[in-house]
C-alpha cells in the first residue's frame, strides 16, 4: 500500500495496491507494520459500516480528546464520497486548516459510459495481440466491459486492446492519471472494474438493501402473539414474546434473531394479514 502524507498533520492518504489473477484481486487495507513506519496510531478500537440510502447524506465522525483518541481510517467500498478534514487542536501548526478529497461520481460514471461504448472487432486487433492480452483471439466484436468481466483481464489490458485497434475513444491509465492525478483516476479505475466485474452480486446487494430499508418500519401488531408463530424457533419466540419489538427492523437487531428468523417472522405476518382480509370479506 502507499501511505502519503497531506497539508494537515496527522493526515494521510491510504492507496491500496491490488494483487491480481484469475480469481479477481486481494489487497490490503489495513498494515499495522506499515501504518506505524507512518507515524500512525495501530491501535484498533472500532470498525464500522454505514450504508446512505440517498445521494448527498451527510454525516459526521466524533472526534475524542486524549487519553480517549482514535485514529479513523475512512474507505469508500461503493459510490463516492466527499470527505473533508479539519484541524481542530488548538496546539497544531495547521490549526483551524482543512483539507478534502473526493472520488466524483461523475468520473466513475464517464469512465464506465466509456468502457460500455468503445467496441473492438477481429479485424482492428491482430490475433497475436489479442491472444497477448486476453489469453485468445477474438471471435466477434466485443465492449471493453464485456472483455472486462473475464477473469483475468484487467483495466490495462483492455486500454492496450482499445490502442491496438486505434480506437478513437482509448484511454490509458497514464491519460486518466494526467487529468484527474494519480490518486483519483487509480481509485476511479478501481471502483470501475469492480462495478463491472462484480455487476450482478452489487445489484443484488443493491435489492436486499432496498428490501431491508423498506421492511425497517413495518410495524409489528402489539397483540402478535409470537407462541403461534411456531416455524420459529422456542427460543427465538421466548425472546421476542419478552422483548416485545416495536418493528421488524428493531425484531431484526435482537441478538440471537437471525435474518432466516425475520424472514420466517414476514411471512407470518404476510399469512396474518391475508387471514385477516378473508376473514373481512367472508363476515
Amino acid at each position: 500500500m502507499h501511505i502519503t502524507p497531506t497539508a494537515i498533520g496527522g493526515v494521510m492518504l491510504v492507496e491500496l495496491e491490488p494483487l491480481g489473477d484469475e480469481r479477481g484481486f486481494f489487497a490490503r487495507s489495513f498494515c499495522a507494520g506499515e501504518f506505524a513506519a507512518a507515524g500512525l496510531d495501530t491501535r484498533v478500537a472500532q470498525c464500522n459500516v454505514s450504508h446512505n440510502a440517498r445521494r448527498a447524506t451527510l454525516r459526521g465522525m466524533h472526534w475524542q480528546e486524549e487519553p480517549h483518541a482514535e485514529a479513523k481510517l475512512v474507505r469508500c467500498t461503493a459510490g463516492a464520497i466527499h470527505d473533508v478534514v479539519v484541524d481542530i487542536r488548538p496546539g497544531s501548526p495547521t490549526f483551524l486548516r482543512w483539507a478534502a478529497f473526493e472520488l466524483k461520481r461523475e468520473r466513475l460514471e464517464r469512465e464506465l459510459q466509456r468502457l460500455r461504448s468503445t467496441w473492438v472487432r477481429p479485424a482492428t486487433v491482430p490475433a497475436a495481440d489479442a491472444e497477448r492480452l486476453l489469453g485468445k483471439s477474438l471471435e466477434r466484436e466485443y465492449s471493453l466491459a464485456d472483455l472486462l468481466r473475464r477473469p483475468g483481464v484487467g483495466f490495462d489490458a483492455a486500454a492496450e486492446l482499445a490502442a491496438v485497434a486505434a480506437h478513437p475513444a482509448a484511454v490509458s491509465r497514464e491519460t486518466l492519471r494526467a487529468e484527474y492525478g494519480r490518486i483519483e483516476a487509480d481509485a476511479v479505475i478501481e471502483q470501475a472494474e469492480i462495478a463491472i466485474k462484480y455487476a450482478g452480486y452489487i445489484d443484488k446487494q443493491n435489492d436486499e438493501v432496498d428490501r431491508a430499508s423498506s421492511l425497517e418500519n413495518l410495524v409489528l401488531p402489539e397483540d402478535l402473539d409470537y407462541g403461534q408463530v411456531t416455524a420459529l424457533s422456542f427460543e427465538v419466540r421466548q425472546t421476542l414474546a419478552r422483548q416485545r419489538p416495536a418493528t421488524l427492523g428493531q425484531a431484526s437487531r435482537i441478538s440471537g434473531v437471525t435474518p432466516a428468523a425475520i424472514s420466517l417472522l414476514l411471512v407470518h405476518l404476510k399469512k396474518r394479514r391475508l387471514g385477516g382480509l378473508l376473514h373481512g370479506q367472508v363476515a
